[in-house]
């Protein structure tokens, strides 16, 4: 419902309310196909006392958790450098342009602005009916959930026991390179993990069925999944390799597999494919900034991606430097992902090789768990080499982006817990033992990732015990006795009553967060909020990365209604945007843009594209273009234009 008008370029509140009830009655002549009779689901092997206990310890730890974090976090401005500095502020620029049809760079020599982007769609649709981002915190947490319930429910189809399930569920969420982008840094990873989860889900259950609903399912989960992320790209492929291989060992016909192999093609293009129509039609390129060559021809050109040819080592290129591993990418993957990861990746593999070794007694089973497992192994694989996962200098990772970038392999145990879920069912009297050490990796990852007090968890008991409490009810009001109009009657009630209760609290957390939105953090940042919140075409230049407070500043140069204009003043090398290197050339970018402020990074280039001269000779050539100060903090100057009245 947002994508079709941005796509049509007429992308408004009031279109995309139109859109949203065309789908909403369109679905209405949506009929099943009659095709196929789905054959009974097996019902899962009966839990012990000890496994529901662990379970519920696990599910209460995860919940008490985020609800603690989130009452405390939840009305704070964004700080992920990643949200501030393209993921949002391409949110705002379609929002002003009505359309996805643009390449929007902030970040010299950082090309972003072709990125896949359905993650941040959704985004847009908290953003847009307000034109603030005062609810974006929010947007991640549904599919948070979603993620636990597809991973949970792709247990239950390997016949693994509910609590077993719930542990391996809880187990992944804990993982801090899922969490903590989820509900702190507010990235839209979360969206890969959670359609992923859910397409491998319809597609399991297909190897059970063979219906097609179940195929087509699938393909939409992979084909979200597939535009939200460059890396998903390579996950979903490795999905699809996985998916085909195992229907050849299940006998289903080459024939068969083809055909429903280009359905699934096709689905994932459909709802994936999107935005590398956009970088074709704005770039020449679909997979920009990826130079394709073929043969020594070039199919598609790109500019030359100097901070990846220098700095973007893969853990590949990391191979024999195990110092390197030892003091710096295995205590980084220990923050990032931990035991829970350590310990689902574990079980899969081993879950592959029973499968493997024919240990497994229902074939139609190890099919399945062969797939997740097989799928686990080759999103690993494929992360191992994937550029920029180690990335540094030849001697070593840059601090800390070894664990950030960690979340390119998440996907795997996402496919992986599942299996791991199903191999704990079957390791008998190790059985305790395996779901004992589930419930500590839970807490040892939710303590890794929150690190919050005693006091904070148990000032968040109450609320969620209210809200539990209050769902409850609402489940036995809808069951107690009474005629179906009575009961249509009561939920309509009570759906009006949230709703009134939910614009309320909105209005309250909307004021509360925009009180305070991003001050205090950059005198900079804090002159635009006060002198120029709308109306304004704003200019980045020089290095727009700061440290300490503020991560950077191009969210809220556009200002806390998204109604200036912001735009990187530098050298357009076709679809990446560099710092200008001579005096004319950015005097050129500066008329051509005609900002009215200009906010100077003062961040020292990277070696690899530093300039001749001063540190930031951007500054003296603004002011001897008769720009003057107007503010400025360690990191930033702002100038304001010749003539500039604010």
């Amino acid at each position: 419902m947002h994508l079709v008008p941005a796509v049509l370029g007429v992308m408004t509140r009031g279109t995309v309310l139109a859109a949203a009830l065309a789908l909403a009655a369109g679905s209405f002549a949506v009929r099943a196909s009659g095709g196929g009779v789905e054959p009974p689901a097996e019902r899962p092997p009966p839990d012990g006392r000890l496994s529901i206990a662990l379970a519920a310890l696990a599910a209460i730890a995860l919940a008490l958790n985020v609800a603690a974090f989130l009452r405390t976090n939840a009305n704070l401005p964004i700080l992920h450098v990643d949200a501030l500095s393209f993921h949002l502020p391409d949110v705002a620029s379609w929002i002003q342009d009505h359309s996805i049809w643009s390449n929007n760079e902030f970040i010299p020599r950082f090309p972003t602005g072709t990125y896949p982007s359905n993650g941040d769609v959704m985004f847009l649709a908290a953003v847009l009916p307000f034109h603030n981002d005062a609810f974006v915190r929010l947007v991640d947490l549904p599919f948070l959930a979603l993620t636990g319930v597809a991973v949970y429910a792709l247990a239950l189809e390997l016949r693994a026991p509910r609590a077993v399930a719930i542990l391996f569920a809880a187990a992944l969420l804990s993982i801090r390179a899922v969490m903590s982008f989820a509900v702190d840094q507010i990235v839209p990873d979360v969206v890969l993990l959670a359609t992923l989860a859910a397409g491998a889900l319809f597609l399991v259950r297909h190897l059970r069925t063979s219906r097609t609903s179940d195929l087509v399912l699938g393909g939409v989960g992979l084909g979200i999944a597939f535009g939200t992320k460059w890396y998903g790209v390579s996950v979903v492929a490795a999905v699809l390799a996985s998916w085909a291989l195992v229907s050849l060992l299940a006998r289903r016909g080459r024939g068969v597999v083809a055909r429903q192999g280009l359905a699934l093609l096709g689905l994932v293009a459909a709802f994936g494919g999107v935005w590398f129509v956009r970088n074709w039609v704005v770039t020449g390129n679909p997979l920009f900034p990826v130079k394709v060559q073929l043969a020594g021809v070039t199919i598609f050109d790109a500019p030359r991606n100097v901070l990846l040819e220098r700095y973007g080592y893969s853990i590949f290129d990391r191979l024999g430097q195990w110092s390197v591993f030892r003091h710096s990418i295995v205590p980084d993957w220990r923050v990032a992902l931990g035991a829970p990861a350590a310990l689902i990746g574990a079980l899969a593999l081993a879950g592959l090789v029973v499968v493997a070794r024919k240990r497994a007694r229902d074939r139609l089973v190890s099919l399945r768990v062969g797939f997740l497992g097989l799928s686990t192994l080759l999103v690993a694989a494929v992360y191992i080499v994937t550029p920029a996962t180690a990335q540094g200098f030849a001697s070593g990772p840059f601090r800390g982006l070894t664990g950030g970038n960690s979340r390119y392999v998440v996907p795997a145990f996402v496919l992986g817990a599942p299996a791991a879920a199903w191999l704990t069912a079957r390791l008998g009297r190790l059985r305790p033992l395996a779901e004992v050490a589930a419930l500590l990796a839970v807490i040892d990852g939710l303590r890794v990732t929150f690190a919050l007090s005693w006091s904070s968890l148990v000032a968040a008991l109450g609320p969620l015990l209210l809200a539990a409490l209050a769902v409850g009810a609402a489940l036995w009001m809808m069951r107690r006795p009474g005629t179906a109009s009575g009961r249509r009657m009561t939920a309509v009630a009570m759906a009006a009553l949230a709703l009134l209760g939910a614009a309320v609290a909105g209005q309250r957390f909307q004021r509360s967060f925009n009180d305070g939105r991003y001050q205090g953090h950059d005198a900079t940042v804090d002159w635009l909020i006060a002198h120029a919140p709308s109306g304004r075409r704003i200019g980045l230049a020089g290095e727009p990365r700061a440290s300490g407070g503020l991560p950077s500043p191009v969210l809220p140069a556009f200002g806390p209604r998204y109604r200036n204009h912001v735009t990187y003043v530098g050298h357009d090398l076709g679809g990446i945007m560099a710092r200008s290197p001579d005096e004319r050339d950015f005097l050129t970018a500066l008329r051509h843009s005609r900002v009215d402020l200009l906010e100077l990074g003062l961040g020292a280039a990277p070696e690899a594209v530093r300039l001749p001269g001063p540190p930031v000779p951007e500054l003296q050539w603004a002011l001897a273009a008769g720009y003057r100060p107007v503010a400025h903090s360690p990191v930033y100057v702002l100038l304001a234009a010749p003539g500039f009245r604010g």
